[in-house]
């Protein structure tokens, strides 16, 4: 059991059955398609899904809800919306340590701390003044209010000590770090202080306050101040996803790019299967926003891997209309779309149906995976059937396809001194690509008939020899030509023909591959 390789793998039309399908997307959907009403049609659909998308990415939406880590009956979801409601919209404690404390005995740099400890609770997302939690504060209502004492400069660390030391007032003392200075005093190293939050009960919310805060700790840089709230953990994650996922898609797309230059035969349409992979994320970015679905770590993963499903559509269905014999862009589509039109959707309909039972599952990490796969697929199949064969076919032209072949041919011989024997060279040229053959017989001129029995478009290479009138069998190099860019690989295929008649080389026919054999020297050789 096994399958046997198609005698002409190029020729679409040889290889595929008639079938229902097939009919369908040649001669009715195909045809409708390639109507240029249609194809207006087709391009303003175009416009209306990319602004539809650029819509969807200017809405986009960052971060990961702790809550979805949870599955959707999860009896911890109502505490978690009652905190999100209750504590994180008003109140959330918001640390901010100072590292590196400055003198306090100095006055002008208190005056400047408290300027500090002003700033972080007057922003957007702070409560105000109120809401301060500050030891030093504390220590100067306590001198002023209980002792009916003012801050002695010089003394203030002593004062402090006495502070912390009070039975009322030791809940200060894990705020602060002491420390010998140079003195042989102690003096405080680092403290902290706590504002109030509010309005960040969500993630984009959230990320959006850390970036002030740590936009006011970066006016006070001298301090080496930092934030925290547990919050952090989380939007530190949402502010590198996007960054990440630009990056990662780039170098998709390029590697994607390399991949479709060395396989599909013309450069030229590999960017247009790039092209196409950019819109098909474009869309699917833009989309699940419109589709409740934040831009997060699990949104990403899927992003990358539907770059892997979206570009079999447009790979195929560009090869398809590369290698097309056909003369006109119109008909090269026909062609494309009747034979992989149909496998296409299999594939693309055997995705969904893989995934479309993981829709029903109460788990946002399993909905995302199912929505971000489903976009991608429906997307993909509808830039392979419908705006890249448009796109191909009224952008691109002819541009795409492999030309043809004119049957001219030179003979040229040279004896190799090596044999003893006369090789001679045949070449058809044609279009910047040529069929050339080398023959190896006795001192008579030798006739070999490279001919393209199937019509095929490519490049023939035949070495034989012995004697002509004994010549049968021929290993036959095809090459499949990358057009005037790119690049050549060959495959070597054993075949039989025979050379019935002579024909002598034309004289004035020069053949720019008809060089002499590596074996021959100079002083013995006769190319010409």
């Amino acid at each position: 059991m096994g399958s046997r390789a198609d005698q002409d793998p190029k020729n679409l039309e040889r290889n595929l059955k008639d079938t229902t399908t097939k009919t369908f997307f040649k001669e009715w959907f195909a045809p409708v398609l390639m109507n240029p009403v249609v194809k207006i049609l087709v391009v303003m659909w175009f416009f209306i899904y990319i602004c539809l998308s650029m819509y969807g990415c200017l809405h986009l939406r960052e971060g990961l809800e702790p809550i979805n880590l949870l599955v959707q009956d999860s009896y911890a979801i109502p505490h978690y919306r009652y905190l999100e409601k209750y504590f994180w919209n008003y109140g959330a404690p918001l640390q901010i340590v100072v590292n590196n404390a400055p003198d306090l005995r100095d006055r002008s740099e208190r005056r400047r701390v408290q300027s500090m400890v002003h700033a972080f609770a007057n922003t957007k997302y702070s409560i105000g003044d109120d809401s301060i939690q500050f030891w030093l504060k504390e220590m100067e209502i306590y001198y002023e209010k209980e002792l009916e004492m003012n801050i002695v400069d010089s003394e203030i660390y002593g004062m402090a000590e006495h502070f912390f030391s009070a039975k009322a007032q030791d809940v200060w003392n894990e705020d602060v770090i002491w420390e010998i200075n140079k003195q042989g005093l102690y003096s405080i190293r680092s403290f902290r202080f706590l504002v109030g939050m509010k309005h960040i009960s969500k993630t984009y919310y959230q990320e959006e306050a850390t970036k002030t805060f740590r936009e006011v700790a970066e006016r006070y840089s001298s301090y080496n101040v930092t934030t925290f709230s547990p919050l952090w953990l989380f939007t530190d994650q949402y502010a590198i996803v996007i960054s990440n996922t630009i990056q990662n898609i780039l170098i998709a797309l390029v590697v994607m790019i390399i991949i479709a230059m060395l396989l599909i035969p013309q450069p030229l349409c590999s960017v247009w299967v790039a092209f196409s992979i950019a819109s098909i994320d474009l869309g699917v970015i833009g989309f699940m926003t419109l589709w409740d679905v934040n831009l997060d770590a699990i949104s990403m993963i899927t992003i990358i891997m539907s770059i892997g499903f979206s570009v079999d559509y447009s790979a195929h269905i560009t090869y398809g209309y590369v290698i097309s014999a056909e003369s006109t862009p119109e008909q090269r589509v026909k062609t494309a779309l009747g034979a992989l039109g149909w496998p296409v959707t299999q594939g693309a309909m055997s995705t969904i149906l893989a995934v479309v039972v993981l829709a029903d599952i109460p788990a946002y990490m399993i909905v995302t995976f199912f929505k971000t796969v489903s976009l991608s697929i429906v997307l993909g199949l509808l830039h392979g059937l419908v705006f890249l064969p448009v796109m191909l076919s009224w952008f691109v032209g002819g541009s795409c396809v492999l030309p043809s072949i004119d049957d001219k041919a030179c003979f040229v011989s040279h004896i190799n001194v090596v044999t003893g024997q006369t090789e001679y060279h045949s070449s058809i040229f044609g279009n910047s690509r040529f069929n050339s053959s080398s023959l190896l017989g006795d001192d008579k001129t030798v006739n070999e008939s490279v001919k393209n029995q199937s019509g095929e478009q490519n490049l023939h290479n035949a070495s034989i020899t012995g004697q002509p009138e004994d010549i049968r069998e021929v290993t036959e190099t095809v090459v499949q030509p990358y057009g005037p860019y790119g690049i050549y690989l060959s495959r070597n295929i054993p075949t039989r023909r025979s050379y019935p008649r002579q024909i002598k080389p034309s004289p004035d026919c020069i053949s720019p591959l008809a060089k002499p054999s590596r074996k021959l020297t100079e002083a013995n050789s006769n190319p010409f």
